[in-house]
């Protein structure tokens, strides 16, 4: 399983009552928010409080407490928003006071948004301009209300096929209505059976009650399953499908991506009950270069051998993959989000390139890729800032591992499968990353020479090489973090290594934290000027 955690969860950035831009430090406690850090309106502030962002920001997410008054972000430059615990972006279930943004307000790319708002309040977004990034879905929970006058219908009447309103099985797709306020869509066109989905404009949103055989040349807009456990059979086309019915529902047959270019499939919640199954194959439509964005909590399952060549986003749930070839073609690759998970079954190579997205801090958080069984990835794989890896089984990595950020680097946090194996491609952390170890009874093999980074930290586990000069040349090796200590080993398994350093801490005199560095034949370590020990 591979684990990150954005920092929001170790401090939040609570505003000063004062009407200072909120890009000013001494508008926070703390510091100016990012997006490591939820924005958040407290009882600190003592009244209606109107700030201006003073420049374009990015924030993990908003959290409306219980200031003195009405929360304004003022007119000008940009709010781009990620999301913080849970998902949630706009945090107002326990508000006192309303909140209205002002400013523009961009959702990032591939996050799965959450805003929830309680009842008597209202979240108003009076924005410069409002834009949706690829791959970034919304749902809207709450009794309040959300005006937003900048938010419209497209052509079919929705919001997009990315935005919902409610879980469950009273998730609707979301709407905007003549008060610019966000509601349920309920005009879907009501299907009692599948073979009442006839629609072949692709224009229509239906209701659909239960399966069966599709309506033959069915092209419609998007449909919303309120059905029992069963199988729709039969070819389509569609740009969104939605579950909030009272069982899996599971598709068998050729599913067509829409004109929109993107198939966004939602679950209601994250009950199995709203799980959706394709057994069948998703391939491009007449657009060309077509898209898969995966939104909701709950389980999407893809089996059967999809050949859309755009990109995988999963913006929030999982997306469990149970043979090879399920993610389209590796020309689109597969972005993972904060909420999102990706998940192998056993048996499965997949090719693709997988972007790991807006990692802060690995040291906790919500689990991105879970390894079952023996699964392999060859593709390129590349990691925003810190992330965690923990599952069981083996899992072979072929394609490299890199960090987006340059030279500052990232922290690969590995609590790998039982074996991870790392060869063909190698590690390239940048050179202020780490390749971090602490979980007790996992083995890093790597089988490859030139990974760079800039430091080891073995706390627990085995680190072993199976090549000459497999571990990064000017990294310290630290047998101990800065918290606690564990027992650890580095097994040369009979190749010479050189490396920057190797040092640790003492903690207590106990084979419970001996640290190792073993060889089952000959090898020598050689280290640099750095050696501590």
């Amino acid at each position: 399983m591979l684990l990150i955690s954005p920092s929001t969860r170790a401090a939040d950035r609570t505003k000063v009552n004062n009407t200072t831009n909120l890009n000013n430090a001494g508008s926070w406690t703390g510091g100016v928010p990012d997006l490591s850090n939820t924005a958040v309106w407290t009882n600190a502030v003592t009244g209606a409080n109107t700030s201006l962002l003073g420049g374009d920001v990015s924030w993990q997410g908003i959290r409306i407490a219980d200031p003195g008054g009405l929360v304004t972000i003022g007119p000008g430059s940009t709010l781009t928003l990620s999301s913080g615990p849970a998902g949630i972006s706009i945090d107002m279930s326990a508000a006192t006071q309303s909140l209205t943004i002002q400013s523009g307000l961009t959702i990032k790319t591939a996050v799965g948004q959450l805003w929830n708002i309680a009842s008597g309040r209202t979240l108003t977004l009076n924005t410069g301009l409002f834009t949706r990034s690829t791959g970034a879905t919304l749902n809207v929970q709450g009794a309040g209300t959300v005006n937003a006058t900048s938010i419209v219908n497209d052509t079919n009447g929705l919001i997009g096929t990315w935005a919902t309103i409610g879980a469950g099985t009273t998730v609707r797709y979301a709407t905007m209505d003549g008060s610019s306020n966000i509601i349920g869509y309920t005009s879907g066109t009501a299907a009692a059976t599948a073979a009442g989905v006839t629609d072949t404009t692709g224009l229509v949103n239906y209701d659909l009650a239960a399966v069966g055989v599709i309506g033959t040349g069915a092209s419609f807009n998007t449909l919303r399953y309120t059905g029992a456990a069963g199988t729709i059979t039969g070819n389509f086309t569609a740009n969104g499908i939605l579950t909030s019915g009272s069982g899996a529902l599971t598709l068998s047959g050729i599913v067509t991506i829409g004109a929109s270019g993107e198939l966004v499939l939602t679950n209601g919640d994250s009950s199995s009950a709203r799980d959706m199954i394709f057994s069948g194959s998703i391939r491009d439509g007449a657009r060309g270069i077509s898209s898969l964005t995966k939104a909701g909590l709950g389980n999407l399952t893809l089996s059967g051998a999809n050949s859309y060549t755009g990109l995988t986003t999963i913006s929030r749930g999982k997306v469990s993959l149970t043979s090879t070839g399920t993610l389209g073609s590796t020309s689109g690759g597969t972005r993972i989000g904060l909420s999102g998970r990706l998940s192998l079954a056993g048996g499965v190579t997949t090719a693709e390139s997988i972007w790991l997205d807006d990692v802060t801090n690995a040291f906790s958080g919500g689990l991105l890729i879970e390894n079952i069984g023996t699964n392999t990835l060859t593709g390129a794989i590349r990691i925003s800032s810190s992330t965690r890896w923990q599952s069981s089984g083996t899992l072979n990595v072929t394609g490299g591992i890199s960090t987006t950020n340059g030279n500052s680097g990232s922290s690969f946090v590995v609590q790998a499968a039982t074996i991870m194996n790392i060869t063909g491609k190698p590690l390239a952390l940048g050179g202020s990353g780490t390749l971090y170890m602490d979980n007790g009874g996992k083995t890093i093999v790597l089988g490859v020479v030139g990974s760079t980074y800039g430091a080891n930290s073995l706390y627990a586990g085995t680190l072993q090489t199976n090549v000459a000069n497999a571990l990064s040349t000017f990294a310290a090796i630290n047998f101990s973090v800065n918290y606690a200590a564990s027992s650890a080993t580095l097994d040369l398994n009979g190749f010479d290594q050189s490396v920057g350093a190797i040092s640790t801490g003492t903690y207590s005199i106990h084979s419970t934290y001996d640290r190792v560095i073993t060889s089952a034949t000959a090898a020598t370590v050689t280290t640099g000027l750095l050696n501590t020990n």
